[in-house]
């Protein structure tokens, strides 16, 4: 195939351009999100190794809880991209809605099971015993934010779905630097201690969570706040096979993590470093997923439009 002719095809050359105004700011959000995490880290190493250790397998712990976050998210971008250019702001409405309650429902329910949960997992799994006493007030405060961690999650991706990635954009300038700020500010300016991480985290998604709701309220009128449960069986249809597979991928990082816990040498000391290094591969993904998101976006406002792109069909020879 002439990729010459392809990009001289002016449709394919819209959706290139369309695909890059959603994922340039979706990268720099990614990038915000880095910025969080790696923070996390270096904050953690400066406290001590004991503590970088066990921040690696919390926020291993917590990725699970956030699994049913980011699934429910795939079906929201899915559903709600297509319902915001078909042109029906009513359904619409009603489908945010009702997507936000439930969104809302499910981070409760999970975030005070991981409050009850967490000290009972962390008494059997097998990490080294010097760590047990850190993890628990760290995965608890965690969850405690949990509910808000949800909402903001699945706002983002409403806002992408209704094209305003650049709002979800602002949010997410706002937590990363209320993130940091605060992670310095708490551990290192308080007799919080590294405890401070965990409250860091909560204090800024909850302040994000906040701004991604204002965003929203020019998308649900008052006559849209009714429940659509038609909508929320889509969405969960659509979700759980991303959730099953986001769950296997979790898996296979919460055994790596067992594992080099059990080495019968400097167990502290590896798992601290390979907490580090996951943060810092994960800035190799960024791009990737940055045109993961957008692309998903654009494909569903244009099966809300009816307007499934054609397949390129190059110019025959002439005989």
């Amino acid at each position: 195939m002439n990729l010459t002719k392809i990009f001289q095809d002016k449709e394919i050359r819209d959706l290139l351009s369309e695909s890059w105004s959603v994922s340039a700011p979706m990268t720099l959000i990614m990038v915000f999100e880095f910025l969080i995490g790696i923070t996390d880290i270096y904050v953690a190493g400066k406290v001590g190794k004991e503590i970088q250790a066990t921040y690696g397998f919390v926020i291993q712990l917590y990725f699970v809880f956030i699994i049913i976050a980011n699934a429910l998210t795939t079906g929201t971008v899915s559903v709600l991209s297509r319902l915001f250019s078909s042109g029906d702001r009513g359904d619409l409405g009603r489908a945010i809605f009702s997507i936000l309650i439930v969104t809302a429902a499910a981070g409760l329910v999970f975030g005070v099971l991981g409050i009850v949960l967490t000290p009972g997992v962390i008494s059997i799994v097998n990490i080294p015993p010097r760590l047990k006493p850190l993890s628990a007030p760290l995965g608890q405060i965690y969850a405690a934010g949990l509910v808000f961690h949800y909402i903001l999650i699945n706002t983002n991706g409403v806002l992408r779905s209704c094209k305003s990635v650049r709002l979800s954009l602002t949010t997410m300038a706002t937590v990363c630097v209320s993130n940091i700020c605060l992670n310095f500010f708490l551990v290192f300016g308080t007799p919080l201690g590294y405890t401070g991480i965990a409250l860091a985290t909560v204090l800024s998604t909850f302040a994000g969570c906040i701004m991604n709701l204002r965003h929203l309220r020019s998308f649900v009128p008052s006559s849209a706040m009714a429940f659509a449960a038609g909508r929320i069986r889509e969405v969960a249809g659509i979700a759980w096979p991303f959730g099953l597979s986001q769950a296997l991928w979790q898996l296979h990082s919460m055994v790596l993590y067992l594992i080099l816990s059990s080495l019968p040498r400097r167990s502290i000391e590896i798992l601290a470093a390979f907490s580090a290094g996951l943060r810092i591969e994960s800035a190799a993904f960024l791009p990737a997923i940055a045109f993961h998101m957008a692309n998903a976006v654009i494909t569903g406002n244009l099966l809300g439009e009816r307007n499934p792109p054609q397949p390129f069909e190059p110019a025959s020879s002439p005989p």
